[in-house]
Order: structure tokens, then sequence, then C-alpha cells
């Protein structure tokens, strides 16, 4: 009896163990591999994939208990990424679909399924939500709620070798169903974007801030530059809202960030650069963080911080476009150097992309002197006894020459110039400091009136004014001026 028992045991045990295996589906997928998409590009949408019983028997399993009730994770292969974040919700068949926010964990599963992607993963899954009946179909990618946006910079995929021409994806659940069919999601075409510098020489600029107070050394500074040029001719190419991530987070240049993001497409008929009305949708910081902030025209420190921004603009067809951007600076942190970016392009939501990664812009310098701008608001007339004097003071290893424009109360302008050797001074009086002073007007003399100065200098440079009449004398620094760019 107890060897029948044992052996009642193990085919008690044989015969569940096939009934449970009995239980797994098989499902057939359908993908549109047909769909082109661009090699490497930054944002690619790929073709939609549907999953269908290949029996009457073979039916979508899930005990309608939310999310993960039973999870399909849909795997990209050849170091391809998920490019956008969405979360959707479908009816069997793809119907009544409804967005959600994929990264709350707790919504979602209204419907009978559910996709979730997170951008950066290397996979994207299908929660089935309700139990299926025979002839019900899982379909994905289908319309612009669920587009599937793969990144393929980096990946194995190119148009010249057969072999890596298909995008491809692997299927698996935790039920043990089996998944055949296509594997396929997209076929590789050559890029066609030209990226280009705008001029042959990288664009320069010299950490020079502005409107610097009395006492300060350093301080904000701004600047404009043309960043690239970006042309498709092919039919069809670089028509519809696009959205440009321009940039860095990771690796960012420290103290430089942007101000103002211009796309412009070139009028051949006209030779003029029409604006395109980008707008700047947010801002990342150099650790990844978004910014937030009600007024950005009043706040430099957020402008200095926005080391990535993502642009949306719409494009209007085949044709020469360029990006140009207005940043702002801080030479308190920022050095000499080249600043870098990365940029990547696609329609929304995703297709027709391309990118550059550490692409040059700007070459920051710090010479021996940072051009200085200094107003003295006030020098007194040359009547009787008064004087005006003046010292300017060189701390730097090489020449510096600043330029002097002094506008006397009636309007009479002066123009002159004074050269200052390294680590020297340049005292006396202003008429004599300041050589050349001369004049367009009918004036009968320099300093018949009182008088402002204004000096603007190819370096650093420091001063100080001193008004005397031979029994009392006072004096001032002077304030800082604005660089023109």
């Amino acid at each position: 009896m107890k060897k029948l028992s044992l052996i009642a045991l193990a085919t008690l045990m044989i015969v569940a163990l096939g009934t449970g295996m009995a239980f797994a589906a098989a499902f057939n997928v359908t993908a549109n591999f047909g769909v082109r998409v661009t090699e490497q590009g930054a944002s690619e949408r790929v073709g939609s994939i549907t999953l269908a019983g290949d029996t009457a028997a073979d039916i979508f399993l899930g005990p309608g208990s939310g999310p993960g009730s039973n999870t399909i994770t849909v795997e990209l292969l050849g170091n391809a990424t998920i490019s956008r974040t969405f979360g959707a919700d479908y009816n069997y068949g793809g119907g009544g679909g409804v967005a959600f926010d994929a990264t709350d964990p707790l919504l979602g599963g209204t419907l009978d399924y559910s996709v979730r992607a997170i951008e950066g993963d290397d996979y994207f899954t299908i929660d089935i939500d309700t139990d299926g009946i025979a002839g019900d179909t899982i379909v994905v990618g289908h319309d612009d709620i669920s587009a599937l946006c793969f990144n393929l910079v980096g990946t194995v995929y190119n148009a010249t070798d057969p072999a890596r021409q298909l995008v491809q994806v692997s299927y698996s659940d935790g039920i043990s169903d089996t998944f055949s069919g296509d594997i396929y999601v997209a076929t590789v075409k050559p890029k066609s974007v030209v990226l280009e510098m705008c001029n042959k020489d990288l664009y320069s600029d010299i950490l020079t801030p502005e409107g610097l107070a009395q006492g300060e050394d350093c301080g904000f500074g701004s600047g404009t530059v043309c960043m690239f040029t970006f042309e498709d001719n092919a039919a069809g190419a670089l028509n519809g809202d696009y959205q440009f991530t321009i940039g860095k987070t990771d690796g960012a240049k420290a103290g430089v960030g942007f101000t103002l993001i211009y796309i412009e497409k070139y009028d051949s008929g006209l030779d003029t650069w029409n604006d395109l009305g980008a707008v700047i949708s947010e801002r990342h910081n150099s650790d990844g963080d978004t910014i937030i902030a009600a007024d950005f025209d009043s706040d430099e420190e957020l402008w200095v911080a926005s080391s990535e921004v993502v642009v949306d603009v719409t494009l209007t067809g085949p044709g020469l476009y360029r990006a140009r951007a207005l940043y702002e600076f801080n030479t308190c942190v920022a050095t000499a150097g080249i600043w870098t970016t990365d940029v990547y392009a696609n329609r929304v939501p995703c297709g027709g992309s391309w990118s550059e990664m550490d692409w040059d812009i700007v070459e920051f310098f710090l010479p021996s002197g940072v051009p200085t701008s200094y107003v003295f608001p006030y020098a007194a007339a040359n009547v009787g006894t008064w004087v005006d004097g003046i010292a300017f003071t060189n701390a730097a290893s090489v020449a510096v020459t600043i330029n002097v424009t002094c506008v006397e109360a009636d309007g009479d302008v002066y123009t002159g110039s004074v050269d200052v050797a390294a680590n020297q001074m340049a005292v006396g009086f202003v008429d004599t400091v300041v050589s050349n002073l001369t004049t367009t007007s009918s004036d009968a003399a320099f300093g018949d009136e009182s008088y402002a100065i204004y000096a603007t200098g190819d370096g650093t440079f420091y001063g100080f004014l001193f008004i005397a009449n031979g029994n009392q004398a006072q004096g001032y620094l002077p304030i800082g001026g604005a660089v023109a760019h």
C-alpha cells in the first residue's frame, strides 16, 4: 500500500504539473517594422506592436487587481533605451486610450491593459488588468499616447550592415507564456540632417562682468552666440512640432547658462533669418533638477544655473535653420575654456531625430586683463583755482589702453585715450593724463563746464578722481559701467 501510495502521489504530481503547464498560453507578435528610423537618432518612433493568441484557448490572463497583475516585459535590444516617458490605458484592441502618469505606480489599470515606459529604461511593460476572451488583442504604439520612442544613440543599429538594419526587441512574462513572430520594430535609415558651425571659427568671448559695483571684482556678464545650423532637404523633412534639448547636466560648464534660445529659418530670396518663436519649456541645472521660477527676467542666478534647456518650436519644412543663444555667466565661478553642449532634436512625440555630443559653442578667455568700464559722474569745471586730477592703475602684467569720453554739462563731448604700462599708474590732471583729448564741437575750451568721464579699457584697470582748489580737496572711486557685447 505504501508503494502504491507513492506511485499514486507521483502520478498526481505529474498530472498537476502537466495541468499547470497547460495554463501557459502562446501568443503571436505582429510588428510594423516597415517604419524607418534614423541611424543613431536620439528619439525615434518605432512601429506599433500587436499581440494575439495563437488559438481561441490562448487568452490574456489578468485577475483585475490593478497594475502588475500579469506583466509582459518588452526588452529593447542592441543598447537601445526608452526616450519618452508615458503611461496609457487601453481596452483590448487598442481602443479607449487614456494617458496617465507613468512614474506613479498606483496609477493605471482602469481599463483592460496598461502600458508603462520610463525614459532611460531598456524595457517597457504591459500590465494585463482584465481577463481577456478569445480573439482579444493587445495593441501598443498605434497612437500618440503610447508612441514607442527609442533612443538609438550608441546602439549597434546602422544603415550599412544588413545584419544590424532592423531594431529588435524580445518579449516575456511571469506565467511562462510564449511569444513568437516579429521581433523587429523598425528599419534603420542613414542620417540626413546636417549639423554645422555657424562660422568657420569657434566663437570666442571674454568673461567680462557687467555693471560692477564699487569694490566688486567679479559678477555677471552676458553674450549671444550662433550655436549651429542644421539642414535637411529631404521631402517632408523638418516639418511640424519639434523639441530640442540643448546643453548638459552632467559635465556642464560651471557658471554658464542659457537665457533664451532662438530658432530661425533662412529666407534666401530676402537674405534674412526669420524667427520661428521657439519657447523654452524646461530648464535643468547641472544636477539634472528642473528649475522652476516665476520670473527669469530678473534672476541672473537662475539663468546661469540653466545648463540645459528644452525648447519647443514648429519647423516649416526643408531648408536651412540656425540656433542662436543668449547666455549668462558668472565670472565669480566661470573659468576660461570651451563651453560644450549636447544637442538632441526630434519631432513631437518622437521621430525625425538627430543628435550631437560635446558640441563646442563658445571659447571663453581670461586674458591678462578683463575689459572694464567705469563712470566718473562728476568733475568740477576748471574755473578759478579748481582742478580735476585722475589716477588710472594697471595691476596686470601687460599694458592696458583706456578710451575716455568726457561729456560736459552743456553737451560738448571730448574723446581721448591713455596707455598704462604693465604694473604702473598714470596720474595727473585729466587733460594731461588723457592724450589727444579732442572734440568736434565749437566749444571754447575743455573743462569750462562740469563734466562726466566714461572710461573703457581693453583690460582690467582701477581709477580714482580727485577735485581740489588749493584749499580743499575731495575724491571718489568710479561706478561700474556697462560693457557692450
